[in-house]
């Protein structure tokens, strides 16, 4: 008989993939504006650099949320 996975942990799996891809993207857009607000001479390199070090924390802590993702287990053998 094959091990279900329980529905709860299917549901956890799907919420951190989703807050993962939703701070991946602000954190992809963030570096995108701080470089173009920077060459447009709109921010200082100071404000351009403090953003850009936040948007890096973002993608750690969203690499960090990776671990709490459990995968399935496979079925061994055929």
């Amino acid at each position: 008989m094959e091990k279900q996975t329980p529905i709860i942990f299917l549901i956890k799996n799907k919420t951190i993939r989703l807050m993962i891809l939703f701070l991946m993207k602000i954190t992809r857009a963030l570096r995108v504006r701080a470089l173009a607000w920077y060459a447009g001479g709109k921010i200082s390199y100071r404000h351009t650099k403090l953003l850009l070090i936040f948007a890096c924390t973002m993608n750690r802590f969203s690499i960090r949320l990776l671990r709490c993702v459990t995968t399935p287990a496979h079925k061994r053998g055929n």
